[in-house]
């Protein structure tokens, strides 16, 4: 916008708030008249004829009073009387005659009927006085009058009262009108303010920025730093940006044409290298005469050059009729290496015979890029190895193919190589032809000799035995004219040779010329190639510490962003008050700057992941109805605001459910999703579930036995240029790369998208046209092949190569670092939190909190060394990170809620780990995930200090039987716990509005499936899901409700128990009671129930896994522990072995096997009576919800997911061995 227009613009706003003002206030002050006159006309004079009426009237009454009493002669009391009786009324007419409401006519209708009574018997009084009935007129007074009278006035009272009521009513509105005009005027006066800073700070920056702008602009072209001036971002389109623009503009037309000069420069030394090699190979080969010595020369000088570590070179034989080649020379040549591959190469090849003999027969070059494994070696003294490229080229000499030139390099072949070895190859084919024609002159002048002196020979015997030779003179006759003719062709061919040779001497004579002319450029590129090569060994380490770096970034990049955002965010609050305003305006600009580095990073470990081969798949049913509802609930509210119109479709004859990986195809579908609003301005986004049509199966990833289903996301936006449609798939790069692009963003999402839809099969197709809209389709199959390991392996190797190139690169070790903490100056008195964190900062920060609530910390950032601390220390609570050195978190929770002296410390997790529901079922207070903010630190430490209460805790008891919940309660309750016992579901939900409660035991007995009623209202609370529920009860009428109350596991805390001393330990685990603190009998309950290693004794366990790796590693876990192991390789089996085995304690079970899977083989246990009581975990190699759903289902009494975590499996079995 141009300078001009801006100020324009803003003093015109300013006029228009002026006048905004100026008009508002007119309006305010003609309101604030109107009511002033309201008042006066309406409400002051009611009232003041009210109090008239009222006046004139008691003024009666005091002279009747007189009268009575005989203060006053009755004539004149009369005439007075009288007098005020008509100005009364008067009054009371003007008070008539005003403006008055329904309310107000209503109260004048009843004055006017108190005073009719009062008119009458007042005129009554008055005509008794004027007859001399005095006693009669007292007498009327006293019975009648006086109280009329009093009616009267009260009336009147009441309608003052009823006014002053409405005037007070009106005076506060008025009031209320005048204070909002005040604020109005002042918010007015404020936001004009506001805006003239506001244009001042628009118009100013604007001429600032461009006049910076153009300084930089002059100082870079200034130095000759062109290539700068495509990074300038010109936003202006001012007077200033205009001119910017045409200094830009000037700098890239310079840029370009130092681009195409180094270009032309390029091409004039691949020409060069050509013509030189060209002349090396006339220059090496022309002295020599035999073609086996000029094969031999030839790949020997040249193999190297071409970047070849294995040559070859074949020649035809030059008689007629035979299609056969010889083996004339060769490099790196090897025989047999012993490990059984052949290495050396047929002396004899036919054509048509092998990639050698079909390039003969086609005349055609033969290229392989990539060789298979196993094809050949090529050896040294140090070693050998597989080459990478094969490439064969004919040798021909016209239209005649002659030989066979094949190569193989170890690092493959460069477009220039192979332009070199054409033209290396005619070359060739020339000298050859040559040579070959001299030895067939010279062979046939040998044959010329040899037949004269023959002749000769036999002439000398004709003399002696001509008689006996005439008969074969004719004979003789013959041959010599056979032999005049080959004479003649003889000389025929030695023109030619000579004519060739002199061609070829004009040639090399020109070449030579040429050569001289290279040669002064030799030097130069040279050293153009030494530094290009150092250069690219440069670029391939820095590549490879790239991908090394991105492959294996995890929560160590994550964990100083989290100290990062938490102390900005503490600085940003500000509560010491020692920071101004603009330097907490830069600490939430770092904060807020950190969260959208930790989305991009999230975006980046997802492409480095696929790059690496760490992506994961996890194969599910994955229901095409929930996608669409998915994509409803998330983007509807996007598509409103920006008024577009969102449109979810799936036709009929698509499958209703897939086998994927669901995430991951969410993920994809939900980058493309986000992509199209983005990019669309107006109109509709549409996303369609159907099967592919023909165009979209075009890809090289479509198999012909696999079905395919399309999710198409179709949008009106500003739609892709052809030329851009492959360059936005690649990283970090969009369709508008310019500086000044509209849309924002790091241009991974469609990078990342299309590396996730490969590791599922299948591809994203896209259809665009500018300015109309695009359709991005991706295409999956129906059931996703189980390959992924495979592209694992082949990536994993790809990584271990680039590993080679920095093998010799070394990183230094960090020393271990000890943070400061209190362990030494820690008294018995002190409340001591243990902080768990490997990462020291945000350790520190935790400390620092800690103190500011009256915690003293100490610090370990081993997991074996904060276990030990705290068997140690016992201190009052543990902050714990999941992900840690030498034991993980998981493992130090596990043994610190198995040991009794330790199990009733309140842990709180805190790690980038998601599994919240574990560590909570585990005993964890509960799990924050990382990065955290300083508000939900400060909760942790609120729950920490609620948990660390003294005061009793809260345990809500629901078991319907009256004896079983007095013997529970006499069980559980002690000084440090209130039990609130009651009978059915719906009193407990009563009770959990009315207190907070720290634990839930539930009967699984309750009738009418009331306690799943009630698991599902707690698991739609955000409040009362966090707290944990015991499940009590077993036994084979509610064996299948507890199944289904497990159904909930994954969104509330559930256990269930059946046995009393169970139900203890799993109280005192959620309530975190001090075992050492509890009666005697409870403390020798749960001594009986700890005895862990007791457990296990002697139990027989049927181990079903088809993995003979698996079944060695758990069977040696197993039998350590001194239970006795009984495997079965698939369910069929483990039937037959629980048919001869009788004594099986529990069952292992594993879900993927042949013959028969682990989910028709717990069913099968499940329907026999005599097994359906043995406890059975599944191992499950997923953790999705809906394969949780299907082992409980199937039968499955709990389950733990692979790769399996010894520690659990022992705690979940000890758990199960126990009931």
């Amino acid at each position: 916008m141009k300078i001009k227009s801006k100020l324009t613009i803003g003093f015109t706003l300013l006029l228009l708030l002026l006048l905004g003002v100026t008009s508002f206030g007119y309006e305010r002050l003609s309101q604030m008249h109107h009511s002033i006159n309201h008042f006066y006309d309406n409400r002051f004079e009611k009232v003041t004829a009210a109090l008239a009426v009222r006046g004139e009237i008691n003024s009666s009454g005091r002279v009747m009073n007189d009268i009575m009493i005989g203060d006053q002669d009755p004539n004149e009391g009369v005439q007075e009387i009288t007098t005020r009786l008509t100005t009364a009324a008067e009054q009371f007419k003007n008070l008539q005659n005003l403006e008055l409401n329904s309310s107000e006519q209503e109260q004048m209708n009843g004055i006017m009927k108190t005073a009719e009574g009062y008119t009458a018997s007042l005129k009554q009084f008055i005509e008794l006085l004027q007859t001399g009935k005095v006693e009669e007129a007292k007498k009327l007074y006293a019975d009648k009058l006086r109280n009329e009278q009093r009616q009267v006035i009260d009336s009147m009272d009441g309608l003052v009262k009823t006014q002053e009521i409405a005037l007070k009513e009106e005076m506060e509105q008025s009031q209320s009108l005048y204070d909002r005009s005040v604020r109005m005027v002042a918010i007015f006066t404020i936001v004009g303010l506001l805006l003239g800073l506001g244009i001042v700070v628009w118009v100013f920056p604007s001429i600032t920025k461009g006049l910076h702008l153009l300084g930089r602009m002059a100082d870079r072209f200034g130095k000759g730093r062109l290539k700068g001036f495509a990074r300038f971002d010109i936003k202006s389109q001012d007077e200033l940006g205009q001119l910017a623009q045409v200094f830009k503009q000037i700098a890239l037309d310079l840029q370009l044409k130092n681009e195409r000069e180094a270009m032309l420069s390029e091409v004039q030394r691949r020409q060069g290298r050509l013509n030189e090699q060209i002349a090396r190979v006339t220059e090496l080969l022309q002295e020599d005469s035999d073609v086996k010595v000029v094969s031999q020369s030839f790949i020997s000088e040249f193999a190297p050059v071409l970047g070849a570590s294995y040559g070859l070179l074949y020649l035809n034989d030059p008689a007629p009729g035979t299609k056969r080649l010889e083996l004339n020379g060769s490099y790196a040549k090897s025989g047999d290496d012993g490990s059984g591959m052949l290495s050396t190469a047929p002396h004899f090849i036919h054509s048509g015979e092998g990639l050698t003999g079909q390039s003969y027969r086609d005349a055609k070059p033969i290229v392989v890029d990539e060789m298979p494994q196993g094809y050949m070696k090529v050896s040294s003294g140090l070693g050998d190895a597989e080459p990478k490229a094969l490439m064969i080229q004919p040798i021909q000499y016209g239209n005649t193919v002659i030989g066979v030139i094949e190569l193989a390099s170890l690092t493959g072949f460069s477009p220039e190589n192979r332009e070199l070895l054409e033209a290396l190859s005619d070359r060739l084919g020339t000298i050859i032809n040559n040579m070959r024609s001299r030895q067939r002159v010279e062979e046939l002048l040998r044959e010329s000799q040899a037949m004269t002196e023959e002749l000769q020979a036999q002439s000398e015997e004709l003399v002696s035995q001509q008689e006996e030779l005439r008969e074969t003179n004719d004979m003789l006759e013959s041959q010599r004219n056979e032999l005049k003719k080959s004479e003649n062709r003889l000389q025929q061919q030695q023109e030619e040779l000579e004519h060739a040779n002199q061609e070829l001497t004009v040639k090399t004579q020109a070449l030579e010329q040429h050569v001289q002319q290279v040669e002064k450029q030799n030097s130069q590129i040279a050293q153009a190639n030494s530094e290009l090569e150092r250069q690219a060994i440069q670029l391939a380490l820095t590549s490879k510490y790239k991908s090394e770096f991105l492959a294996n970034m995890s929560h160590e990049l994550r964990t100083p962003l989290n100290s990062l955002l938490i102390l900005s965010e503490f600085l940003a609050e500000n509560k010491e008050g020692n920071l101004t305003d603009k330097q907490r305006e830069y600490m939430r600009t770092i904060h807020y700057s950190g969260n959208d580095l930790l989305k991009m990073i999230d975006e980046i470990l997802d492409l480095s992941k696929v790059d690496a081969g760490k992506m994961d798949i996890h194969p599910e049913w994955t229901v095409l109805d929930d996608i669409a509802t998915f994509l409803d609930h998330l983007y509807t509210p996007m598509a409103d605001s920006k008024n577009l119109k969102l449109v979810l479709e799936r036709s009929e004859d698509t499958p209703g459910a897939i086998w994927t990986d669901g995430h991951r195809l969410k993920q994809i579908v939900r980058n493309l999703l986000s992509n199209a609003i983005k990019f669309t301005d107006q109109g509709s986004v549409s996303v369609e579930i159907r099967k592919p049509n023909e165009n979209e199966l075009r890809s090289s990833n479509w198999k012909r036995d696999v079905d395919y289903v399309a999710i198409a996301v179709t949008d009106t936006g500003i739609g892709i240029a052809s030329d851009k449609s492959e360059l936005i798939f690649e990283a970090f790069q969009q369709a508008d790369g310019t500086t000044s692009r509209k849309y924002g963003g790091t241009g991974l999402g469609l990078t990342i998208s299309r590396e996730l839809a490969h590791l599922l099969g299948g591809w994203i197709h896209l259809e665009t046209k500018v300015d109309e809209g695009s359709t991005f389709t991706l295409v999956v199959p129906e059931r996703i092949q189980d390959n992924a390991p495979i592209m694992e392996e082949l990536q994993g190797n790809y990584t271990s190569k680039l590993t080679a190139i920095s093998s010799e690169t070394t990183v230094a070790v960090q020393p271990e670092v000890k943070p400061d903490d209190d362990r030494a100056t820690l008294a018995k008195e002190d409340k001591v939190l243990l902080i768990v964190e490997d990462d020291v900062n945000f350790a520190k920060v935790l400390l620092e909190m800690a103190h500011s609530r009256g915690f003293k910390g100490v610090i370990a950032i081993q997991g074996d060394e904060g276990l030990e601390l705290a068997k140690s220390l016992k201190p009052d609570a543990v902050i714990l990170d999941i992900q840690l050195p030498v034991t993980d978190g998981w493992s130090v929770l596990i043994e610190l809620k198995g040991d009794p002296q330790t199990r009733h410390i309140p842990v709180h997790v805190i790690s980038v780990v998601e599994q919240s529901s574990q560590g909570l079922r585990m005993g964890a207070i509960d799990h924050l995930q990382k990065p955290a903010t300083g508000e939900q630190l400060d909760k942790v430490f609120l729950k920490l200090a609620k948990v660390l209460e003294r005061k009793p805790k809260h345990l809500l008891l629901v078991e319907q039987q009256e004896d079983m919940r007095d013997s529970l309660t006499k069980l559980i309750v002690y000084d440090d716990v209130n039990v609130i016992a009651v009978p059915d579901a719906e009193s407990a939900w009563n009770e959990l509005q009315k207190l907070s409660y720290d634990c839930i035991v539930l009967d699984s007995s309750l009738p009418d499936g009331s306690g799943i009623d009630f698991l599902d209202r707690i698991q739609r609370s955000d409040e009362l899901r966090k707290i944990p529920i015991i499940v009590h009860g077993g036994n084979e009428e509610n064996d299948e409700i507890v199944t289904k109350m497990r159904h909930f596991s994954d969104s509330i805390i559930l256990k269930d128990v059946k046995s009393p001393e169970r139900l203890l330990e799993e109280t005192a685990l959620f309530l975190h009671r001090v075992e050492s603190e509890l009666p005697e009998d409870k403390r020798s309950l749960l001594s009986k129930l700890h005895r862990h290693e007791a457990t296990f004794d002697s139990k027989r366990i049927l181990l079903v896994d088809d993995d003979v790796r698996n079944v060695f590693a758990l069977s040696s876990v197993l039998e350590h522990k001194n239970m006795k192991v009984v495997y079965a390789e698939n369910g069929l089996e483990a039937l037959s072995k629980l048919e001869t085995e009788t004594d099986i304690d529990l069952i292992l079970m594993d879900i993927m096997m042949p013959e028969m899977d682990g989910y028709e083989a717990m069913k099968r246990i499940r329907e026999n009576s005599a097994w359906n009581k043995i406890p059975i975990i599944a191992l499950t190699a997923k953790a999705m919800k809906d394969d949780r759903n299907k082992c409980i289902e199937a039968g499955a009494s709990d389950y733990i997911t692979k790769p399996v975590n010894t520690d659990q499996l022992l705690s979940l079995m000890r758990v199960w061995l126990h009931r």
